[in-house]
Order: structure tokens, then sequence, then C-alpha cells
């Protein structure tokens, strides 16, 4: 999962956003129990440069990370692997990936790129029945489809020659990657993958509908019933303010003789208890282990919640008509008549207008991760209640 680094203004230097969210992680990894864990975008917390140490001390798993970017008063990202302690995390590692930019500091603490920095966090697990498993998370950065290509194959060099470092047979080897790839089904980067012997892991549990738009992990189109309200969040920085059709991005891919995916669901299509897990939506996938599928039925939903569908949510555009009766001279306050919000993807506001426009939520209860928005034309923000 792609667990995003935005700091939500006022609320997240009293780390009220980042302590709701990181409860919320705690109490799904206790329920749901996953093996094993994959974060893009992990935020600093509780005065570490990475979430990773507390959320592994607190959930009872080992965990391996590194910074893409970070230093006080700005922004940390990092890759995060977690895996339960039977897996026996070992000799963890991180890469730069090809067309990385130059960076300071030892990425632990604090790094500050010069550009787009590319990384690979890898590490090496036991699976049941004694197959070692290799497993990276990235989050691709190239500008372009062809960088990230060249990204996807530097990675998959990377592990080779990890494999053979480990004196393990490339053919013998069973790989999981996991990432915010920034790249859709089709596109070169993904293709590539794919003819180098990476098995799409939702892809493979859903044979039928790989061309559908569905499995969609990127909502960020105000209009659509996937939509993700944090993916235009009101107030975050960086802002995020441009609409965009719906994407499936984010991916397990796995090769190897003995891991097959099973079952791929979207997850966090909805609030957890109460609240959005994050501006992506996450894949969580089964695996056989062994030579092939296991027997039985397992559940494949597409998501999280496909028995409950919660619909768009509300969408007030702002048109030039909406500024018909102002002055040009001067302000505008177009406070209009109450809107009744019922979907938990709350209100977005998308200025279609040639003016600025502004908007601010007032009334009882809370408004994440913003109360307000100010808006360019063609720009958007969404509010959740």
């Amino acid at each position: 999962m792609n667990f995003n680094s935005e700091v939500v203004g006022f609320d997240d230097r009293q780390e009220t956003m980042r302590n709701l969210r990181f409860a919320a992680i705690v109490r799904y990894l206790a329920e749901e129990a996953p093996d094993l864990v994959m974060f893009q975008e992990g935020w600093n917390y509780r005065g570490q440069a990475s979430f990773a140490g507390a959320l592994a001390e607190a959930a009872g798993y080992d965990s391996f990370y590194r910074l893409q970017e970070g230093f006080p008063g700005l922004l940390y990202d990092s890759n995060i692997i977690l895996a339960r302690k039977e897996l026996h995390l070992r000799n963890a590692d991180v890469t730069d990936l090809p067309h990385s930019a130059p960076h300071l500091g030892d990425g632990i603490h604090w790094i500050v790129p010069l550009g787009a920095v590319t990384r690979a966090v890898e590490a090496e697990l036991t699976l049941p029945g004694g197959y070692p498993l290799l497993v990276a998370t990235t989050h691709l950065l190239g500008s372009g489809d062809a960088k990230k290509a060249d990204q996807l194959v530097g990675l998959d060099g990377y592990l080779r020659k990890r494999a053979a470092k480990d004196h393990l047979a490339w053919a013998d080897t069973d790989a999981l990657v996991g990432g915010d790839m920034n790249s859709t089904p089709g596109s070169q980067a993904i293709t590539h993958f794919g003819a180098v012997g990476y098995a799409d892991a939702w892809a493979v549990a859903h044979p039928d509908h790989v061309a559908d738009e569905i499995g969609v992990t990127m909502g960020s189109d105000p209009y659509a019933p996937e939509f993700n309200p944090f993916s235009l969040g009101a107030g975050q920085l960086p802002a995020q303010k441009t609409p965009a059709p719906q994407a499936r991005i984010d991916y397990q891919f796995v090769r190897g003789p003995h891991l097959w995916p099973v079952a791929s669901t979207v997850v966090f299509t909805r609030p957890y208890g109460g609240l959005w897990m994050s501006d992506h939506y996450g894949t969580l996938t089964t695996y056989a282990v062994g030579a092939g599928p296991a027997p039985g039925t397992i559940g494949n939903p597409f998501t999280d919640h496909d028995a409950d569908p919660a619909g768009p949510g509300v969408a007030l555009t702002v048109t030039d008509d909406t500024f018909s009766a102002c002055d040009e001279t001067v302000d505008c306050d177009l406070t209009g008549a109450e809107i009744r919000v019922d979907s938990p993807r709350g209100l977005s506001v998308v200025n279609s207008s040639g003016d600025t426009a502004s908007a601010r939520i007032t009334g009882p209860g809370r408004v994440y991760p913003s109360d307000h928005t100010q808006l360019k034309g063609g720009q958007a923000s969404a509010f959740a209640f």
C-alpha cells in the first residue's frame, strides 16, 4: 500500500491524523494478520524518520525501511517491508534504480534528493516448506513510461544478482515485488515486467476482468463511484488538486515455481473504522505455497466492499455561470443552500470556471483533511466527514 506522506496542515503538526491512522494500521494487522506487508510513502512518526519501527514494535513484526526523501521540516517518504517473525526477515538491503537523481544523507535518518529518487528496498524471507523468497518494494518516480520501464529492468537485474550472490538458481527462486508503479496495465513498464517473468497477481486472480475498469487503486475522479476523497483531499501538502482518470497503479508481482496468487482484492475502498486509510487503495493477495494453486474455494472479491457499494460522493461544480451575478472587481461570496452528503466519499468542489474559487465547510463535526480550500480553474478538492 502507498500510505501517503502528505502533511495535513495544523492536524499533522499535532499528529492527529497520523495517530488515528497508526492505530488503524495496528488494528488491521491484528485482525487480518497478513504475513507480509509492503508500504510506500511511509511517513515519519513519533520522532522517527519512518513509522516502520513504531509499527513493527506495536504489531509484533520484523521491519526494514529506507527513505526516498526526508529532512526535518520537509516531507518524509520511506519504502517499508514488514514480515511476521516466523518468516525470518534477513539480509535486507536497498538499491537506487535507474534515472534516480543524486542525493545526500544516509537514508535512515534523513535524505535530501536533488531530483526524483526511486529506490527499492529488498530482503529475504523463508516460506513454509523452507523455500527462500526475495521480496522488494518500490515507488517508481521515473518521468515517463520508458524510464519507469528502465527502473523495473533495473529492479529485476538487482534481484537476479542478489539470487546469484546467495547461490540461488534464478529458475528456482521465488520473488515478490510490491509497489506504487505509477503505471497502468498495458503500459510499457508493466508489460516489460511481465515479459521477463513476473505475474501481475491481481490479473492472475481475475483473468476475465483484466481489461475491465475495475481494480482501481487510485480514484481521483470526483464523479466516479470509486472516488477516494483523500486523492484530492483539501489542504494537503503537497497539494493534490488535479482530477485524473481512475487507474490501477499499485501492484503485487510474483515469479518463481513455489508461489501462485489464488485471490487478490483491492482493500480500504471505504473508510476503515471511520477513517480513510490513504489517498491510494491497497491490495491484499493470498498465495499458494508449493507446486501450484491450493485446492478448494477461497474468497476472491474485486474489492473489500463488492457487496456493499457506497456509490459516488457529492460533486459541486463551479462554472463561469456561478459568478454571473458577481461584481468582477471584488470578491464574491456565493454562500448557498445546505447540501446533504450521505456518501462516505464526501463532498468535492470542482472549479470549472476561469476564476479562483474558495470553499469552506462549516458546521458541527470534523472535516478531513481540512475544512477549507482555494482552487484555480481546473482544480478540485474533496472534504470527508
